[in-house]
């Protein structure tokens, strides 16, 4: 009987134990990934006392070319990732929204402020701008990266976030992904091993 139930408690630690490596793992391929996106606002920060521009100009000099020509997606998209950087989130957000209105189907546009969303916990706007992208552009095959991580680690949807997983690992340039596809097998082992 006593075996049974040490069975049992290995089992339990086991599952623990590939959730605590699953989380690890994630957080450091969206902490990877999302530092490529974005850049890094602390190094942002404590590099803008050194640097003859602070953020704070930066924004005012990017809304004052916004000003100038409002229709500038790319100026638009500069100046929302300078807002997150100024801790100004919900500018970033409505700012990437305006320049997803002028050009629907940029893809960084979307990948951003899918991006933006998760990090800011707002997970079901993260998916819900994933999938967009996956209708609007299929051969997207970062979008099925993006919504795995989403999917898993955001909505706690592990079967459907290993799905997309999958579709990332199978069609994704193994040269131009390498990083990210080892990352992904590894994200899926784990999920996995977790269902056992």
């Amino acid at each position: 009987m006593s075996f049974f139930i040490n069975a049992t408690k290995n089992r339990k630690k086991q599952k623990l134990i590939f959730l605590v490596t699953a989380i690890f793992l994630a957080a450091g391929l969206v902490g990877s990934t999302l530092i490529g996106v974005f850049g890094s606002r602390q190094q942002e920060n404590a590099t803008a006392a050194q640097t003859p521009q602070s953020i704070s100009e930066k924004v005012a000099e990017l809304e004052n070319q916004v000003e100038e020509n409002p229709k500038n997606a790319a100026v638009l998209a500069r100046l929302a990732q300078a807002y997150y950087q100024n801790d100004q989130v919900d500018k970033s957000l409505e700012t990437y929204q305006k320049a997803l209105n002028i050009d629907p189907g940029n893809s960084d546009f979307r990948t951003s402020l899918a991006t933006t969303y998760f990090l800011e916990n707002q997970f079901d706007k993260a998916v819900a701008e994933m999938k967009n992208e996956i209708k609007n552009n299929p051969d997207n095959d970062e979008a099925h990266y993006y919504l795995g991580v989403f999917l898993a680690y955001g909505q706690g949807k592990y079967s459907q976030g290993v799905e997309e997983l999958k579709v990332f690992v199978n069609e994704a340039d193994a040269e131009a992904n390498a990083v990210e596809l080892e990352k992904a097998k590894q994200m899926i082992e784990q999920i996995q091993n977790m269902d056992k």
